[in-house]
């Protein structure tokens, strides 16, 4: 339950079962969205609503993400998906994108572009312009994370032996023994 006051004194009631739900109903009672691209406009494509998305969730953080998610998001969902309406994109569209990925990508780079396109249409979602996320239930390839086995002492002392006539041989000797 949250008590707020929508501006000309007026005190309102909100009550959800969830923070989630307390929230779009705030968001509904203000007339306040937290992504404007596309709403109660459903014709507009992911290439043209995508773009703004990333400027208004990503504008004002570290330059550094703001270029990391803007520049994975241009290559590969508005290249992918762009031409495709929010209202008309579908779990078997977006499994066939991560599929092609798959083939060119690192598991955990695929996840991270799901993330990105998940967290997207989540806000339409939100704000109930689409009945559910597209991305879920969607299957992505299994990160696989390799043990590091550690080098023995003999294998070591063949490195170190191996590299006395590359003038690396300190570098590494640091390297290994720190």
């Amino acid at each position: 339950r949250s008590r707020f006051n929508i501006g000309a004194g007026e005190i309102m009631c909100v009550e959800g079962k969830t923070v989630e739900e307390v929230k779009n109903q705030i968001y509904q009672l203000c007339n306040v969205h937290t992504f404007t691209p596309g709403y109660h406009h459903l014709d507009i494509t992911i290439g043209d609503a995508f773009p703004e998305w990333i400027e208004m969730r990503y504008g004002g953080r570290r330059p550094t993400t703001y270029r990391g998610k803007k520049r994975t998001g241009n290559a590969y969902i508005v290249r992918l998906l762009g031409h495709i309406k929010v209202q008309e994109l579908t779990q078997a569209d977006v499994q066939k994108c991560m599929d092609d990925l798959s083939e060119r990508l690192a598991a955990s780079t695929i996840h991270a572009i799901c993330s990105l396109l998940r967290c997207f249409l989540q806000e339409y979602v939100d704000r109930r312009e689409i009945p559910y996320n597209p991305c879920d239930h969607v299957i992505l390839p299994v990160v696989v994370t390799q043990e590091v086995i550690p080098l023995s002492s003999e294998e070591v002392v063949r490195l170190l032996e191996g590299l006395e006539e590359s003038g690396f041989r300190d570098v590494f000797a640091f390297t290994l023994l720190t």
